[in-house]
């Protein structure tokens, strides 16, 4: 039902409206504590930074949908903020439900989240609301750049390596070290390395006599089930000849061996 030429609010927006006052005024003021003084000495606040206004804000709605950051009247009152303060630039803006309200204006406040402060510029709105402030993506990408930030600082940095062969007769066979060692070090250790040459295993020929202690791989099965042929798998010539020449290495040092079940 439209409004009235004396009232341009649709019945459903003056419904709703009552029931977020409704909402509101059901909420439960906070607990009253005792008020206890400090006080000090002129020369006792020497370095000591001038009072400010912290405040432990709850019923915040993050919401990546809105491309502004707001607060409320009420909130700012219950934070002890004069309205003063509020910087009158009134602009429009639109709810979820598409309804279009005017704003009171603008104030910038800090905002502390995950030991990062930020100064917030949020749209102040004087209406009823189950929220107390509603984060924007304005807050949320300025938080998003110090976490990209803090990921390029935090990014793992690598050592530079050459590469060094270590066996004349085979130029192949080679292993890293550090670019950036000493060179008397550098001199030292592809020595060592070129005396101890036969600790590596560059093929599987050179991995006899290893136990299956160390390494072993089987399929655990129940051996009470009947064995399965599987349907043969056919593939393109290169593969197959990589693959047939791969069995042929490891049959060749005992590594694998053929395994024949009964039809």
């Amino acid at each position: 039902m439209g409004g009235s030429q004396y009232c341009f609010d649709t019945v459903s927006s003056i419904i709703a409206f009552q029931q977020r006052a409704d909402a509101s005024a059901n909420w439960a003021e906070p607990p009253s504590y005792p008020a206890t003084t400090f006080s000090f000495l002129e020369d006792e606040t020497v370095g000591i930074d001038a009072p400010h206004r912290d405040h432990d804000v709850t019923r915040i709605l993050i919401d990546i949908g809105s491309l502004v950051d707001v607060i409320f009247c009420e909130t700012l009152r219950r934070m002890e903020i004069d309205l003063s303060e509020v910087t009158a630039i009134p602009k429009p803006l639109t709810g979820f439900s598409g309804e279009t309200t005017m704003t009171v204006g603008t104030i910038r406040l800090p905002v502390q989240a995950g030991g990062v402060t930020k100064v917030v510029e949020f749209f102040v709105a004087d209406h009823p609301a189950i929220y107390n402030v509603i984060i924007g993506t304005p807050w949320l990408n300025s938080m998003r750049q110090i976490g990209e930030a803090r990921e390029k600082k935090s990014a793992p940095s690598f050592d530079l390596v050459i590469s060094v062969c270590i066996d004349e007769l085979h130029p192949e066979r080679c292993v890293e070290i550090g670019a950036t060692l000493d060179e008397a070090i550098k001199a030292e250790l592809v020595a060592f390395l070129k005396q101890n040459v036969g600790t590596f295993a560059w093929t599987a020929e050179d991995m006899l006599g290893i136990s299956i202690d160390v390494v072993c791989h089987e399929l655990n099965v129940d051996p009470t089930f009947k064995p399965l042929k599987q349907k043969r798998r056919k593939l393109g010539p290169d593969q197959a000849k990589a693959v047939n020449n791969k069995v042929e290495r490891l049959l060749n040092v005992g590594s694998i061996f053929e395994a024949k079940y009964p039809d």
